[in-house]
């Protein structure tokens, strides 16, 4: 296939067809090296939004690099077809590897925290894979472990569920589509099932009798459905394989060559090519012979092995060490303080702690300071940071109730203060920091706010001096007040009838439904009022002035109202007002007081004006 991509990548061999991608060897002109060339399938490359996601996804992984994670060196899009280009180190596949039969415990192990180095730099760079699958996963022939397919995790999960098997997906994922953080645990454990067992987690439940309890608990932990339950960070993992790895005495498996998965006798390899079966007869007879001359010099290699350790521990005496303070170290820390002093470690439990932050040394054994011999075995206890609580809903219950649920949850109260509520009862939780649901550390104080009961409506009462009784009384009304009684008092500026007076006074605020009292004025005292009248009348006597008004109908065939309107310094009054035929002649005396005005009206017309 002499097809060239982007004018750069020269395509060699097609190696497979992937969920989303076609996998090609091919030959980077420019790097002059060979490199891994993923097409995207042709279903997909139509998807203008999938390939937008896919673009936005390869960016942020573009500059990520660690030793287990597949480099992405170039990515883009030419004629229609988006391409992805990684880094190649000849190997296959891990599914691929799975076939041939089931891995020793301490090989599983070892690819196992390569891929747990891979995504714990992936969670430190907050990145999740999300799609881990035996398939994503590339063993190199030097048994270096490489995570493939790291875009993947960010592309829509309707499109990628449906084309890959539920086996390695977690329950959350599957159930709304969406991978969590600690969704790829649940994935690698399930990856680590398979290579311990040889079947997929699904189909098989139980583990070989042969396999350590100890693993079969972390494997167990690591594919816990209840997301709780389950590891929460790959840290977690990483922590408790590596303290497995040690305790059970497993070296580190550097290279593929060194172990070969244990084939299963119901298999039978197939060969393509009659050169690949020379190739296998010559391998199985050279180890034939290989094992029959280990047969015949293991003892040998035992008794020397035997001899060379009782040498080197009883004639060369290991030298006293001071046992180092690593309390309050870093698990890092203090593994390399330890080591500084040839000593070794182990996790012997982990515990919850207000004090000693996550992943630090709480205690240790022995103690800092004592003089022990290297290669001693210090213990330490590691914190899992402050215990975590869930906030109770407290609110709409008593005080009481609040304190219990409280001290349920491991929480304490903190203050409390009062809020007007409408609907919660006097006394009881209105409200809550933090709200609930909350997580928390365990301890943690909670605020209360308590309901004081509906909140009082304060009304500013208003000013009802030189109103009416009547007018003040509406006024009351008005305001949602209560009137509470009326006192009368005598007064000389005021006339009778009108307020003089009010208690509480004009201003004041007071709830809704509070009572006044208002001082009504009776008058002048009854001396002052008959000489006010007498003086008043001869005042008026004075100035009564007389008129006589005389007016003609105007003609027509009804009778027509005549109206007489006297307006003088006693005020505005009608002094005559009757019927009257038409071309009738009409003659009325009038009287004003001071400085008067007659107005005539005619069936409600003005027709006459005069001062008198």
């Amino acid at each position: 296939m002499e097809k060239i991509i982007n004018r750069r990548y020269q395509i060699l061999e097609k190696v497979r067809e992937e969920r989303v991608f076609s996998l090609y060897l091919a030959y980077c002109q420019v790097r002059k090296q060979i490199v891994r060339l993923k097409l995207l399938r042709s279903p997909l490359s139509l998807d203008l939004r999938f390939v937008e996601e896919l673009n936005r996804a390869l960016q942020r992984i573009a500059n990520l690099s660690h030793p287990n994670l597949m480099k992405v060196l170039d990515f883009g899009e030419e004629m229609g077809t988006f391409f992805v280009v990684e880094e190649y180190e000849e190997g296959e596949y891990l599914d691929k590897k799975i076939k041939q039969g089931i891995f020793p415990p301490e090989r599983a192990l070892s690819i196992i925290l390569q891929v747990a180095e891979g995504l714990q730099y992936l969670e430190g760079n907050n990145l999740i894979h999300g799609q881990l699958r035996p398939e994503s996963i590339w063993i190199t022939k030097g048994g270096r472990v490489k995570i493939t397919d790291l875009s993947l995790p960010s592309l829509g999960k309707e499109e990628m569920l449906s084309r890959a098997d539920t086996y390695y997906s977690p329950p959350e994922e599957i159930r709304v589509g969406e991978a969590a953080k600690s969704s790829d645990i649940y994935s690698l454990g399930g990856i680590f099932f398979e290579l311990l067992v040889g079947e997929r987690p699904l189909t098989s439940k139980s583990f070989r009798p042969s396999l350590p309890k100890d693993l079969e608990r972390i494997v167990l932990k690591m594919r816990e459905k209840n997301i709780v339950k389950r590891y929460s960070r790959i840290l977690d993992v990483l922590i408790d394989l590596k303290a497995y790895q040690k305790e059970a005495g497993m070296e580190k498996v550097e290279k593929e060559k060194e172990e070969e998965p244990i084939r299963r006798e119901r298999e039978v390899f197939v060969p393509r090519l009659e050169k690949e079966k020379i190739t296998l007869t010559r391998r199985r007879k050279a180890d034939r012979t290989l094992k029959g001359c280990l047969l015949i010099f293991l003892p040998f290699l035992v008794v020397a092995g035997l001899f060379s350790f009782l040498v080197y521990r009883f004639l060369i005496p290991l030298k006293d060490v001071a046992v180092p303070d690593v309390c309050g170290k870093s698990v890092s820390e203090a593994e390399y303080l330890l080591e500084e002093s040839r000593l070794r470690h182990r996790i012997i439990s982990k515990e919850y702690s207000l004090d000693v932050p996550l992943d630090h040394v709480i205690r240790q054994m022995p103690f800092a300071g004592k003089t022990v011999k290297e290669k001693k075995v210090i213990q330490l206890v590691i914190s899992e940071g402050q215990e975590e609580a869930i906030v109770p809903d407290l609110r709409g219950l008593s005080l009481s109730e609040a304190k219990l649920s409280l001290e349920e949850a491991k929480l304490t109260l903190g203050q409390k203060s009062y809020q007007p509520s409408d609907s919660i009862p006097k006394g009881n939780v209105a409200d809550q920091i933090p709200l609930p649901q909350t997580t928390v550390s365990r301890g943690t104080k909670v605020n209360l706010k308590l309901s004081s009961g509906p909140e009082k409506i304060l009304i500013e009462i208003p000013d009802l001096k030189d109103s009416s009784l009547f007018l003040a009384r509406e006024a009351l009304v008005k305001d949602k007040l209560r009137l509470k009684e009326i006192r009368r008092e005598p007064s000389s500026t005021v006339p009778s009838g009108r307020v003089i007076g009010q208690e509480p006074s004009a201003g004041s605020k007071v709830e809704e439904g509070a009572e006044v009292t208002l001082v009504v004025s009776s008058g002048k005292k009854e001396e002052e009022r008959k000489e006010r009248e007498g003086r008043e009348e001869v005042k008026i006597r004075k100035e009564i002035k007389k008129a006589e008004v005389s007016i003609v109908i105007p003609p027509g065939d009804k009778s027509q109202k005549v109206k007489i309107v006297v307006i003088d310094d006693q005020g505005v009054r009608t002094a005559y007002e009757k019927f009257h035929q038409p071309e009738e002649k009409v003659e009325v005396l009038i009287e004003g007081v001071g400085k008067t005005t007659v107005q005539v009206y005619i069936s409600g017309e003005l027709v006459k004006e005069e001062k008198l």
